[in-house]
Order: C-alpha cells, then structure tokens, then sequence
C-alpha cells in the first residue's frame, strides 16, 4: 500500500472497479470477504496472483485464499493492466517485474 487505508475502503473501491465487469456476483463476494478487517498499513505488500481462471490471494505476505472464477480474473487483470489500470505505477511496477522474469 502506498499509504495507510481501511480495509473497508480498499475493498469498496476494488469492487466498485470489479462490479461492473463481473457477473459472478458469488466469486465477487468471496472476495470481498478475503479481505480482513481493520486497516491496510502504508508499506502492506497485496499480492495479487491469476493463473487461469484461479486468483491467489495474499495480504502482508500471509495467504488469505483462492477464488476459481474466470470472469473474476478476467477483471482484475482489466482494472490492473488493462487500457485504463486503477494505478499506472502500480501496472508499470508488474510489468517491469514480469520483464525481469524472463
């Protein structure tokens, strides 16, 4: 996290983004319910990880679960990479790691 955030407010703002995208409203409250209580620190590390149809979930280095749904990975890899990310440093910083990778 770039700054100190409630968990309630991440998450309001990642479904807002997700919602639209998503008609799996299940897959989408699971994951709405991944997210733990309380406040998200400045320097949280959330790692977010799709292998197919599979989002691997994790928070501050600790695994939180996995939610099997395509159309769930479908939008987050939209609202993260796609045209318009909800954070282009946040895109540039996956990419870069991704490049580094190969």
């Amino acid at each position: 996290m770039a700054r100190t955030l409630s968990s309630e407010k991440y998450t309001a703002a990642i479904v807002e983004a997700l919602d639209p995208r998503v008609k799996d409203k299940a897959a989408l409250a699971r994951f709405q319910d991944m997210n733990p209580p309380g406040d998200m620190r400045q320097g949280t590390e959330i790692c977010m990880e799709l292998r197919g149809d599979t989002l691997y979930y994790m928070i501050g280095g600790r695994a939180i679960g996995s939610i099997q749904s395509e159309e769930l990975t479908a939008a987050l890899a939209d609202v993260y990479f796609g045209s318009d990310p909800v954070s282009p440093p946040a895109r540039a910083d996956a990419c870069k790691r991704i490049s580094a990778g190969l």
